[in-house]
Protein backbone atom coordinates (compact mmCIF):
# COMPACT_ATOMS: atom_id res chain seq x y z
CA UNK A 1 0.00 0.00 0.00
CA UNK A 2 1.20 3.50 -0.83
CA UNK A 3 1.88 6.30 1.65
CA UNK A 4 -1.00 8.51 2.77
CA UNK A 5 -1.77 11.51 0.56
CA UNK A 6 -3.29 14.84 1.46
CA UNK A 7 -5.45 15.03 -1.63
CA UNK A 8 -6.71 12.96 -4.56
CA UNK A 9 -7.40 14.95 -7.73
CA UNK A 10 -10.55 13.81 -9.53
CA UNK A 11 -10.80 15.27 -13.03
CA UNK A 12 -11.59 14.76 -16.69
CA UNK A 13 -8.56 14.24 -18.91
CA UNK A 14 -9.40 17.45 -20.81
CA UNK A 15 -8.73 19.48 -17.65
CA UNK A 16 -5.29 18.01 -17.04
CA UNK A 17 -3.17 20.62 -18.85
CA UNK A 18 -4.95 23.79 -17.71
CA UNK A 19 -5.97 22.87 -14.17
CA UNK A 20 -4.54 19.60 -12.83
CA UNK A 21 -0.85 19.89 -13.73
CA UNK A 22 -0.55 23.45 -12.38
CA UNK A 23 -2.23 22.26 -9.17
CA UNK A 24 0.11 19.28 -8.79
CA UNK A 25 3.17 21.53 -9.22
CA UNK A 26 1.83 24.07 -6.71
CA UNK A 27 1.05 21.29 -4.24
CA UNK A 28 4.59 19.94 -4.54
CA UNK A 29 6.04 23.39 -3.84
CA UNK A 30 3.77 23.72 -0.78
CA UNK A 31 4.65 20.24 0.57
CA UNK A 32 1.12 18.99 -0.01
CA UNK A 33 1.07 15.39 -1.16
CA UNK A 34 -1.31 14.61 -4.00
CA UNK A 35 -2.56 11.58 -5.88
CA UNK A 36 -2.93 12.16 -9.63
CA UNK A 37 -3.50 9.39 -12.13
CA UNK A 38 -0.64 10.19 -14.50
CA UNK A 39 1.88 10.06 -11.64
CA UNK A 40 0.44 7.01 -9.89
CA UNK A 41 -0.75 4.67 -12.65
CA UNK A 42 1.85 3.05 -14.89
CA UNK A 43 1.76 0.68 -17.82
CA UNK A 44 0.13 -2.61 -16.92
CA UNK A 45 -1.48 -1.45 -13.65
CA UNK A 46 -5.12 -2.13 -12.89
CA UNK A 47 -6.68 1.32 -13.21
CA UNK A 48 -9.60 0.42 -10.96
CA UNK A 49 -7.33 -0.96 -8.26
CA UNK A 50 -5.04 2.08 -8.36
CA UNK A 51 -7.92 4.58 -8.25
CA UNK A 52 -9.57 2.72 -5.36
CA UNK A 53 -6.26 2.76 -3.49
CA UNK A 54 -5.81 6.48 -4.23
CA UNK A 55 -9.26 7.27 -2.85
CA UNK A 56 -8.60 5.15 0.26
CA UNK A 57 -5.23 6.71 1.11
CA UNK A 58 -6.17 10.34 0.41
CA UNK A 59 -7.55 12.59 3.11
CA UNK A 60 -9.49 14.79 0.68
CA UNK A 61 -10.72 14.59 -2.91
CA UNK A 62 -10.51 17.75 -5.01
CA UNK A 63 -13.07 17.39 -7.76
CA UNK A 64 -12.39 19.55 -10.83
CA UNK A 65 -15.92 20.23 -12.01
CA UNK A 66 -16.12 21.22 -15.67
CA UNK A 67 -18.20 20.57 -18.77
CA UNK A 68 -15.73 17.81 -19.66
CA UNK A 69 -16.24 16.26 -16.21
CA UNK A 70 -19.96 15.87 -16.90
CA UNK A 71 -19.24 14.08 -20.18
CA UNK A 72 -17.03 11.40 -18.60
CA UNK A 73 -18.15 8.34 -16.67
CA UNK A 74 -14.86 7.65 -14.91
CA UNK A 75 -14.45 10.90 -12.93
CA UNK A 76 -18.14 10.82 -12.06
CA UNK A 77 -17.62 7.34 -10.57
CA UNK A 78 -14.70 8.74 -8.55
CA UNK A 79 -16.91 11.57 -7.27
CA UNK A 80 -19.69 9.14 -6.38
CA UNK A 81 -17.21 6.99 -4.45
CA UNK A 82 -15.86 10.03 -2.60
CA UNK A 83 -19.38 11.22 -1.75
CA UNK A 84 -20.16 7.75 -0.40
CA UNK A 85 -17.03 7.81 1.78
CA UNK A 86 -18.02 11.25 3.03
CA UNK A 87 -21.57 10.14 3.84
CA UNK A 88 -20.47 6.94 5.57
CA UNK A 89 -17.83 8.61 7.77
CA UNK A 90 -19.51 11.98 8.35
CA UNK A 91 -16.18 13.68 7.61
CA UNK A 92 -15.55 16.23 4.86
CA UNK A 93 -13.83 14.49 1.95
CA UNK A 94 -15.05 16.23 -1.22
CA UNK A 95 -13.61 19.65 -2.08
CA UNK A 96 -15.35 20.99 -5.21
CA UNK A 97 -13.36 23.16 -7.62
CA UNK A 98 -15.50 24.72 -10.34
CA UNK A 99 -13.60 25.15 -13.61
CA UNK A 100 -16.15 26.63 -15.95
CA UNK A 101 -18.88 29.16 -16.48
CA UNK A 102 -22.11 29.85 -14.59
CA UNK A 103 -23.78 27.56 -17.10
CA UNK A 104 -21.30 24.83 -16.15
CA UNK A 105 -22.13 25.38 -12.47
CA UNK A 106 -25.84 25.10 -13.21
CA UNK A 107 -25.33 21.82 -15.11
CA UNK A 108 -23.14 20.37 -12.37
CA UNK A 109 -25.49 21.30 -9.55
CA UNK A 110 -28.37 19.91 -11.56
CA UNK A 111 -26.49 16.61 -12.05
CA UNK A 112 -25.25 16.53 -8.44
CA UNK A 113 -27.79 18.34 -6.23
CA UNK A 114 -25.96 17.13 -3.12
CA UNK A 115 -23.13 19.54 -4.03
CA UNK A 116 -25.48 22.52 -3.58
CA UNK A 117 -24.69 22.34 0.12
CA UNK A 118 -20.92 22.59 -0.37
CA UNK A 119 -18.70 25.65 -0.31
CA UNK A 120 -16.73 25.42 -3.54
CA UNK A 121 -13.82 27.27 -5.07
CA UNK A 122 -13.86 28.76 -8.54
CA UNK A 123 -10.76 28.05 -10.62
CA UNK A 124 -9.27 31.43 -11.52
CA UNK A 125 -6.14 30.06 -13.18
CA UNK A 126 -4.08 30.65 -10.04
CA UNK A 127 -3.22 27.40 -8.25
CA UNK A 128 -2.04 29.36 -5.19
CA UNK A 129 -5.66 30.16 -4.36
CA UNK A 130 -6.37 26.43 -4.08
CA UNK A 131 -3.14 25.84 -2.14
CA UNK A 132 -4.07 28.53 0.39
CA UNK A 133 -7.52 27.09 1.01
CA UNK A 134 -6.20 23.53 1.12
CA UNK A 135 -3.55 24.47 3.68
CA UNK A 136 -6.27 25.94 5.85
CA UNK A 137 -8.35 22.76 5.47
CA UNK A 138 -5.29 20.61 6.30
CA UNK A 139 -4.60 22.72 9.39
CA UNK A 140 -1.15 23.78 8.21
CA UNK A 141 0.22 27.04 9.61
CA UNK A 142 0.39 30.19 7.51
CA UNK A 143 -2.55 29.01 5.47
CA UNK A 144 -2.82 32.16 3.39
CA UNK A 145 0.17 33.53 1.54
CA UNK A 146 0.86 37.23 1.54
CA UNK A 147 -0.89 39.67 3.82
CA UNK A 148 -3.62 37.77 5.72
CA UNK A 149 -5.52 40.98 6.41
CA UNK A 150 -5.63 41.83 2.71
CA UNK A 151 -6.80 38.30 1.89
CA UNK A 152 -9.61 38.63 4.40
CA UNK A 153 -10.53 42.04 2.97
CA UNK A 154 -9.55 44.05 6.04
CA UNK A 155 -6.34 45.82 4.96
CA UNK A 156 -8.02 48.51 2.79
CA UNK A 157 -10.45 49.28 5.65
CA UNK A 158 -7.59 49.56 8.14
CA UNK A 159 -5.69 51.86 5.79
CA UNK A 160 -8.73 54.16 5.55
CA UNK A 161 -9.16 54.19 9.33
CA UNK A 162 -5.53 54.99 10.11
CA UNK A 163 -5.18 57.62 7.35
CA UNK A 164 -8.15 59.60 8.67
Amino acid sequence: MSAKKDVFICHANEDKADVVRPLVLAFEEADISSWCDEAEIIWGDSITQKVNEGLRISRYVIVVLSDSFLEKNWPQRELNSALHLEASTGEVRVLPLLAGTRKTKKHILNAYPILNDKFYLIWDGNPQTVVDHLKKRLGKQNAFSGDPLRFAGFRPKLNRIYRS
